[in-house]
């Protein structure tokens, strides 16, 4: 295939991995926070000075929620989830196609990037989270660019591509701080120490300064113009950051040790990475085992030391991974060409697809007959497909066709987001009765009115199907006649939760009792209107 034909397939990979059905999943509280934010740059005008239900919100760099708001004022309204994500997907197919130039600089094998950047796209974890509009993904995507701009003036010895990387990691920064310099470029420059020797770090020194002291400047910049302007919040706001990567989500160092399985489909090749005496042979025909290997251990590493830990914080290790990964596949297509695969090789191979294809067939089978009573013709013909396609798997290993043999597991993830997303996600729910608070917003007489809620402690779900910021209910006064009329939201009746000696002066009309958990029917927000009693 022309260059531009590979570029083409991948293309359409990143367009099933995380274009379709887009908008199927429900936001999440990160996803909440970050669209309110959105938002109140939009109505409000709070572009620089950014907020969350009014009130200063610091803790993350505002790159990303302008390209989301950017994206709302260009491609729909905060109704349209699809538009609210759509920068996500984007930044994630960026990802993917500054990976393959990243491998491409890496290498002189014409496929090997093709692989690694497949591979990256169809990574569970990957798709996961390109599939939600997550700052994480856009600091982690500058960050593989600015590693691709840095082999690019490496290889080439030119100065643009220095500063193209200087500016990747300052678009990174400027998206989450300092997280992927950390997690990501550091271990990248620990692999390379182990893998192509300390001299070779040594020779480059002025380049890596130049990038990290320039990348630091422009990501730091707007925290710098917070800090000179609003001294106090800044400082309170990163004394909190601080505290909270020691005390919140703490999980054992061990956390991260199940990293294998964010990598989804690709999971034996992984596994089988790690088998040093065997895999280093393979992969150092094409590559350096040594620079791949410590990438992956290096990035695990200096995220286990990290008391605060989540799955989606294992993002950057992907990148690591689906190199190591694309290298063992890679080596093992060289070697088949050549009729020299070994019964180590070999088994692997074998075992990949044979688990694949028993996966497919019993994962397809189970969930048709589990979810019988709500399974539809899609959901049946694309689980068909999916059994056909593990079953081709094996006729093509049996034929030693493992040129084509790559585009089974491949195949199967696009098939799986084309056809079966909106049902997995409505499983994964699995409740039908939900109805949301978001539907107050097309109450006419609700519509102008401020928002007064229960809850001491401010909470983003709320604030975000609410459609506008809300208060306090203590700082509402029943005396005051300029507080009405208002909407009152309560987790209980009010008439349980407020004494009758409070409501004697106003009237209420209750609207119900709405959901705002989506996976949890017991939380209910009540909805009042509240008026003076004349």
């Amino acid at each position: 295939m022309k260059q531009s034909q590979i570029l083409f397939v991948l293309f359409v990979i990143c367009i099933c991995a995380f274009f379709v059905h887009l908008d199927s999943a429900y936001p999440d509280i990160m996803e909440m926070r970050n669209f309110t934010t959105a938002r109140e740059m939009i109505t409000e005008g709070n572009w620089w000075y950014t907020t969350l239900n009014l009130e200063p919100r610091l803790e993350k760099p505002p790159l990303p929620t302008w390209i989301t708001a950017w994206s709302v004022l260009i491609f729909g309204d905060f109704d349209n989830l699809y538009a609210l994500r759509l920068p996500g997907a984007i930044i994630s197919t960026l990802m993917v196609f500054f990976f393959y130039g990243f491998v491409k600089e890496q290498t002189k094998e014409k496929y090997l990037p093709f692989v690694a950047a497949s591979v990256l796209a169809t990574s569970l974890l990957i798709v996961q989270m390109g599939r939600t509009n997550s700052w994480d993904i856009y600091s982690h995507a500058f960050m593989v660019g600015s590693l691709w701009q840095l082999m690019v003036g490496i290889n080439r010895k030119k100065v643009s591509p220095i500063i193209y990387s200087m500016l990747f990691m300052g678009l990174s920064i400027f998206s989450k701080g300092p997280v992927s310099l950390y997690a990501l470029w550091i271990p990248f420059l620990i692999a390379f120490g182990v893998g192509f020797g300390r001299k070779e770090l040594k020779i480059h020194w002025k380049k890596l300064t130049f990038i990290v002291l320039g990348g630091l400047v422009v990501g730091f910049a707007w925290n710098i113009y917070m800090y000179l302007n609003q001294p106090e919040i800044t400082e309170y706001v990163l004394n909190k950051e601080t505290t909270s990567w020691a005390t919140r989500h703490v999980k054992s160092i061990f956390f991260y040790l199940s990293f294998p399985i964010y990598i989804g489909i690709w999971l034996p090749f992984l596994v089988a990475f790690f088998f040093y005496k065997l895999s280093r042979p393979l992969v150092d025909k094409i590559g350096n085992y040594k620079f791949s290997i410590s990438w992956v251990i290096a990035a695990i590493v200096l995220l286990s030391i990290i008391p605060t830990k989540k799955e989606r914080y294992l993002l950057p290790a992907l990148i690591p991974m689906a190199f190591a990964v694309s290298y063992f596949i890679y080596g093992i297509y060289k070697k088949v060409k050549h009729d020299s695969l070994s019964k180590y090789e070999s088994f692997v191979v074998k075992l990949f697809i044979y688990i694949l294809t028993a996966v497919t067939l019993i994962g397809s089978i189970g969930l048709i007959i589990l979810f019988r009573e709500s399974v539809d013709y899609t959901i049946i013909i694309t689980f068909v497909i999916v059994g056909i396609l593990g079953i081709t798997g094996i006729l093509l290993f049996r034929k030693s066709s493992y040129e084509r043999l790559f585009f089974i597991p491949i195949g199967i993830v696009c098939v799986i987001c084309i056809g079966a997303t909106p049902k997995l996600v409505q499983w994964f729910y699995n409740y039908d009765e939900f109805k949301s608070l978001a539907e107050i917003q097309n109450i006419e007489e609700l519509k102008e009115l401020p928002i007064y809620i229960e809850w001491q402690v401010f909470d983003p779900k709320i604030v975000w199907l609410a459609g506008k910021a809300t208060k306090s209910m203590n700082s509402i006064s029943y005396l005051d006649k300029s507080k009405f009329p208002s909407i009152a939201i309560t987790v209980a009746p009010i008439e349980e939760t407020y004494v009758k000696n409070d409501l004697d002066s106003v009237k209420l009309k209750h609207y119900g009792a709405f959901d705002f958990h989506r996976k949890d029917s017991k939380w209910k927000a009540h909805v009042y209107l509240v008026e003076w009693k004349e």
